[in-house]
């Protein structure tokens, strides 16, 4: 079963805490970590979930993460230190200014209505004229 992204959290910085570390490296060990089947592994689901987890970890100044690389800042250590275990959203924005920043931001957007849904439809080369598709897609653009 994949895990919620908030218990990827404490892992994904314990991995990192010793040294720098490939993204690549970090989903393998996670995959293994977790005992995800190769189809659960190949999911867009995990794939959000640790995204959402590598984004969050980096808005909270935990970890630095390069397009390739992921490093622990002195406040990732902290943080662990303080969680060993396990943490969710609420305790980032206990420790982290920057993520309270961000979610307070975020929530006051969706307050707002800024923050806008939008409905992708998969269409692919095989079937671009898909009637469902077409009607869809229709509707998105032209309201009709």
């Amino acid at each position: 079963m994949i895990p919620p992204f908030e218990a990827m959290l404490v892992p994904y910085l314990r991995f990192v805490s010793g040294r720098e570390r490939l993204k690549e490296n970090i989903t393998a060990h996670l995959i293994r970590r977790c005992r995800l089947t190769p189809k659960e592994a190949k999911s867009v689901v995990f794939r959000k979930r640790l995204s959402w987890t590598c984004s969050y970890l980096d808005i909270a100044r935990l970890i630095f993460a390069a397009p390739s690389n992921v490093w622990i800042t002195a406040a990732g250590k902290r943080f662990l230190k303080k969680y060993p275990k396990s943490c969710d959203r609420f305790d980032l924005v206990k420790e982290s200014p920057s993520f309270a920043s961000f979610k307070e931001r975020t929530d006051r957007n969706r307050q707002e209505g800024q923050i806008l849904k939008r409905k992708i439809w998969p269409v692919t080369p095989n079937t671009p004229n898909h009637p469902n598709i077409t009607r869809k897609l229709n509707r998105f653009f032209f309201g009709s």
